[in-house]
C-alpha cells in the first residue's frame, strides 16, 4: 500500500511460479470475491487502499489520544537483520535512535504515494531504558529473549516494523513516539534459505528449524513502568 501503480503485482507473479498448481492459477478456482476483484483490479486496489489508510489513522487517532511513553511493535524480520549467522526466535531492540530508509532496494524504481527517493532516511526514535527493562523482566521470567542495541541491516529496521510507522504517519504530521521494535522468527523453515521470500519457502521441503512455539513464551511478564501501546506485524 505504500506504492502507486499495479497493487495486484504480488499476485500476478506468484501465478507465474511453476510452483503453483495449474488448476489453482484458474480464476473460476478462487473464492468468488476474489474473482471479482480480479475482474476490476484498479477499483479493487482503490478500495483495499481507502479502508488500509482508513484504518491507519484511526489507530493513529487513538495513539494520539491515549499519548504513550513508548510504542511496542511487534514484527518479522524477513532475511534482513537476521541471516545466516544468527536467526533468533525473538530480539528486543534497545537503542535510543535507529535511522531508516524505507524505500529501498528493490522498490527503487516503483514510486511511492509520497514521492519520496529510494534513499529518504526516517530518524525513528527508540527509548533504551524502557526496552532494558522489558528486557529484564523477560529474562527474569525465564523468556531467554535476544536482545541487540542496533540493527545490522544496513537500511535499518526489517520492513514491519518501519512500515508500521509509515502507515501510522501516513498524512505526514511526524512520529515523535518512541518505540520498541520487537522481533519475531514468525516464518521459520526455508527463511534463511529462501533469503526471506516465504512465498517460495511454502512449495519446498522445509530446512530450517521451525518458528517458535507460542508455548513457549509467558503471559504474565509486566510492561516497562508508563504507558504503553502496541502495534502489530504489518
Amino acid at each position: 500500500m505504500l506504492y502507486q501503480g499495479d497493487l495486484a503485482f504480488i499476485l500476478k507473479n506468484t501465478l507465474k511460479q511453476d510452483a503453483v498448481p495449474a488448476e489453482r492459477k484458474l480464476p473460476e478456482r478462487w473464492p468468488e470475491t476474489m474473482q471479482h476483484e480480479w475482474a476490476d483490479l484498479e477499483t479493487a486496489a482503490a478500495t483495499h487502499r481507502a479502508r488500509h489508510i482508513e484504518g491507519f489513522r484511526r489507530v493513529r487517532a487513538e495513539l494520539d489520544a491515549f499519548k504513550p511513553d513508548v510504542v511496542l511493535i511487534w514484527g518479522d524480520d524477513q532475511y534482513e537483520n537476521f541471516r545466516e549467522t544468527v536467526v533468533p526466535a525473538f530480539c528486543v531492540y534497545a537503542f535510543d535512535e535507529q535511522p531508516t530508509v524505507p524505500f529501498h532496494g528493490g522498490w527503487d524504481e516503483v514510486p511511492n504515494v509520497w514521492g519520496e527517493s529510494p534513499s529518504f532516511t526516517m530518524p525513528i526514535r527508540g527509548h533504551r531504558a524502557a526496552a532494558m527493562g522489558l528486557i529484564r523482566d523477560l529474562l527474569a521470567e525465564e523468556f531467554d529473549v535476544a536482545y541487540a542495541y542496533k540493527a545490522s541491516y544496513r537500511h535499518g529496521l526489517s520492513h514491519a516494523h518501519i512500515n508500521t510507522l509509515v502507515y501510522l504517519d501516513y498524512d505526514r504530521r511526524g512520529f515523535d513516539y518512541p518505540v520498541i521494535p520487537f522481533s519475531v522468527n514468525c516464518y521459520g523453515s526455508g527463511v534463511i534459505r529462501h533469503h526471506g521470500y516465504a512465498k517460495y519457502a511454502v512449495f519446498n521441503e522445509a530446512v530450517d528449524p521451525p518458528s517458535p512455539s507460542p508455548r513457549g513464551g509467558s503471559a504474565d511478564v509486566e510492561a516497562p513502568r508508563g504507558s504503553c501501546a502496541t502495534a502489530p506485524i504489518v
